[in-house]
């Protein structure tokens, strides 16, 4: 991993576990990188991520592609539904902070709901991608 991806996860992290609207959602902020055995939905969990040089000189400049997942149990999509609405608020064109980068693009590139194979859930898939260049 490298220290641009690992400051950008930990900047997403940041802004969406400390989301006071979002944490009265998940009923207590539930943002896992990891999930724990047996949690409790609704919970945000970290997914994939993905970087490429863009081979583009001087600064240095990377293409990060991640994944946010939104689960829930709640009866219908509305509550997949607003979890991910409220993710792509916080994240789409945000201005976070990376330390020894500069963000010069965050966007959601698309988000996916469909019902979970145990026909009582549904979950969200919100695909990100952002470009970083070495400052």
């Amino acid at each position: 991993m490298t220290s641009a991806q690992q400051g950008l996860l930990a900047s997403v992290y940041s802004v969406v576990a400390a989301d006071a609207g979002l944490g009265a959602t998940l009923a207590g902020g539930k943002v896992y990188d990891q999930v724990p055995r047996g949690a409790a939905f609704p919970f945000v969990r970290l997914g994939a991520f993905t970087t490429e040089s863009l081979d583009s000189g001087v600064p240095p400049t990377e293409r990060h592609r991640f994944d946010i997942q939104v689960f829930s149990r709640a009866n219908g999509r509305a509550e997949v539904l607003a979890i991910a609405a409220r993710l792509e608020a916080l994240l789409h064109h945000a201005a976070l902070t990376v330390s020894g980068y500069v963000l010069t693009v965050l966007r959601l590139r698309e988000t996916t709901v469909a019902a979970g194979r145990d026909r009582r859930s549904y979950r969200a898939r919100l695909r990100f991608e952002a470009v970083t260049e070495k400052d």
